[in-house]
């Protein structure tokens, strides 16, 4: 845990991190590039024979296939009224441990790129207290909710990039 020698600096650190949830990197969007094969030419020695080498260029579809850190955060902080830095706070009352046992389960069963110790990284709290939060946060009255609107975000970008109409970073 990061301890502050005063209250400015914390603030500061909230607005840097802040400032990088709210602005992630984009990625552009590039399109599958048609294959492109390369032929070698023979060479004078006799003994090395001419050999063709076929090489294929090949982009994956850019899919949204992951929700980030920042965007439950997001969606917790609208629905149970906390700001990202009382949910980074050391407080303990029943309010903000609520939202964070919702996002501790958010966290683990929507992002399976994200280990449990990652998510205590972010959180900046023990892989041990993720797991068992997330149990706990399965049982928030918002956490069905929640996981829906966060797997239909993810549904609906994935639905506009497909229809053509973009989609930024993913």
């Amino acid at each position: 845990m990061k301890t502050y020698s005063s209250v400015e600096e914390m603030q500061q650190e909230y607005a840097r991190i802040r400032a990088r949830l709210e602005n992630p990197p984009t990625v552009e969007v590039e399109q599958p590039s048609e294959p492109k094969i390369t032929i070698i030419k023979p060479t004078v020695d006799p003994i090395i024979y001419q050999v063709e080498i076929i090489k294929l260029e090949h982009r994956p579809e850019a899919v949204k296939t992951k929700i980030w850190w920042h965007e439950i955060i997001d969606i917790v902080e609208q629905d149970v009224g906390i700001s990202a830095f009382e949910f980074m706070s050391v407080r303990r009352d029943k309010r903000l441990s609520d939202a964070r046992l919702l996002v501790y389960a958010l966290a683990a069963d929507c992002c399976p790129h994200l280990s449990l110790a990652a998510i205590g990284r972010l959180a900046n709290k023990d892989h041990t207290t993720v797991m068992k939060g997330r149990a706990k946060g399965q049982r928030h009255p918002s956490y069905a909710l929640l996981k829906e609107t966060l797997l239909n975000r993810l549904d609906q970008f994935n639905a506009k990039l497909k229809a053509g109409e973009g989609g930024g970073g993913g």
